[in-house]
């Protein structure tokens, strides 16, 4: 209540909530006790998850056990097959690329240390995203299948493929002088 009075928070509406083209298991209302399941089982989080190095640690942090009530619902109003809403090993490793390397690398900047090699080491022990550029990718050539070759790829395609800078990129020289 107190936070709610602070920032003169409002109530979300049921409405507010996007359920449409989502799979349940994506559903916000899974998501939000997933949330509330990491922030109970681990008070101080972000301290916890700025030390940790070993991908199997951050994959143990993220192992959650939800209460029973959402291994039979999606919602807070329908009943489904009892099943286990744990989170998945996919949306731990989005976690790990989008979120925590990002901030720990932020945190560790802002402290003076900025530990590239270390936080290198975490997105080579993550596995490769599927995604379609890393599709396109993997087309031409065989990569190292960790987040780290995928989130060089990405950086390439977004800075040197979308801006058709092909020259100044060793695979579009590669490509370009196959075709010619």
């Amino acid at each position: 209540m107190y936070i709610k009075k602070m920032y003169d928070l409002k109530p979300m509406k049921r409405e507010d909530f996007e359920f449409f083209r989502v799979r349940p298991f994506n559903f916000p209302t899974i998501r939000i006790a997933q949330l509330v399941a990491l922030v109970h089982k681990h008070s101080t989080m972000f301290s916890r998850l700025i030390k940790m190095d070993d991908i199997n640690s951050i994959y143990h942090f993220f192992s959650l056990e939800l209460d029973d009530f959402w291994k039979e619902h999606y919602t807070f109003d329908t009943v489904r097959k009892k099943r286990d809403r744990s989170v998945s090993k996919y949306l731990i490793n989005s976690l790990i690329i989008n979120v925590i390397v990002p901030l720990k690398f932020v945190f560790m900047e802002e402290k003076g240390y900025p530990d590239i090699e270390r936080l290198l080491y975490i997105l080579d022990q993550v596995e490769i995203e599927r995604n379609a550029i890393i599709s396109k990718f993997s087309e031409i050539r065989t990569f190292k299948k960790s987040a780290l070759s995928s989130q060089a790829l990405i950086e390439l395609k977004t800075n040197y493929c979308d801006h058709s800078k092909c020259l100044k990129c060793a695979i579009g020289n590669h490509i370009l002088k196959k075709e010619a």
